[in-house]
């Protein structure tokens, strides 16, 4: 069992706030969350191995990418329909907007992708004018980001050889919650940074109703995977400690989440699909009013966050 301290601040003062076990992928692995009595910080205190290591994530994280497989033609009604379910989530869930803030303003300025898979996430980007980069410790991934335009490396942000003050925006798009050690990756983050770029970052709510109410069914709740659940005070601090202002942070629910928390909740254990079906996610929006009240308390399911390298 691995112990860890605050990433946050630092202190081992800490409550037991639920235990859980690997329950997404079946892995034999256990762990518990605590609570930070000094600054709040939600955090993966308690954990069987593997830890949270490059390697480990290797093992973890790999993606079952297949070259060149074909994807079935999608039908004219399936089509019409998944636009219909796309056009009437994004009255409550604005991912869509969040995840790609400033990506049609590039005019040749530079991005970095923090975690970036197979470069998805890149595509608006380098549709809107960006200089796109990415790094991940996927090997497989890369290769298939690698087929488009870009500079893409297999590593982690330290050892990728990225130079210094290179970038106006890097993002971090669900990445900081994986991190053992978060302080260490936001100053590498702002060294590359040019002087008043802006990193941004999305990560689960440690504050967010869904843990408060379901714990560990919650989709945030993922041993080992989830080691920080960051809450909105917890972030603002560590930013203003590794180097950031003009911080802004953000609510936000994908409802796929919401959907995801609930079927854990009635699977109680048992496995469950994490990919929603068309039909799932066309009744999600049910959960859209939900979302809405979450966010505007503070307790929505993500967190998303700018800042400015001091």
């Amino acid at each position: 069992m691995i112990r860890r301290v605050c990433p946050v601040c630092g202190s081992d003062d800490s409550e037991l706030w639920f235990a859980d076990v690997n329950r997404r992928e079946r892995y034999p692995l256990r762990g518990e969350y605590v609570r930070c009595r000094r600054c709040g910080m939600r955090y993966l205190g308690h954990f069987d191995d593997p830890g949270p290591s490059a390697a480990a994530y290797e093992r973890l994280y790999e993606l079952d990418v297949a070259p060149g497989k074909p994807v079935p033609p999608a039908t004219l009604l399936w089509r019409v329909a998944n636009g219909v379910v796309v056009r009437v989530s994004r009255l409550f869930d604005r991912s869509d907007a969040l995840h790609h803030t400033d990506s049609g303003r590039g005019r040749g300025r530079r991005v970095l992708d923090v975690g970036c898979s197979d470069g998805a996430r890149l595509r608006l980007y380098r549709a809107g004018g960006w200089q796109v980069a990415g790094v991940d410790v996927n090997s497989r991934a890369v290769a298939v980001a690698r087929r488009s335009e870009g500079d893409f490396r297999v590593g982690t942000v330290q050892d990728a050889g990225f130079a210094e003050a290179r970038f106006d925006l890097v993002r971090l798009d669900n990445v900081l919650e994986h991190v053992e050690r978060p302080h260490e990756l936001l100053v590498s983050v702002r060294r590359l940074l040019v002087p008043g770029g802006r990193i941004a970052i999305f990560v689960p709510n440690g504050a967010a109703w869904s843990l408060a109410w379901a714990k560990q069914y919650s989709v945030s709740s993922w041993i080992p995977f989830h080691v920080n659940l960051f809450t909105a005070g917890a972030m603002r601090q560590l930013l203003m400690d590794t180097g950031y202002d003009r911080i802004a942070v953000h609510h936000n629910t994908p409802l796929a989440w919401l959907w995801l928390t609930v079927k854990q909740l009635v699977a109680r254990g048992r496995p469950v699909r994490a990919q929603l079906t068309l039909v799932e996610r066309a009744a999600s929006i049910l959960l859209g009013p939900l979302a809405w009240i979450a966010n505007l308390a503070g307790r929505g399911e993500e967190l998303v966050v700018f800042a400015r390298r001091a």
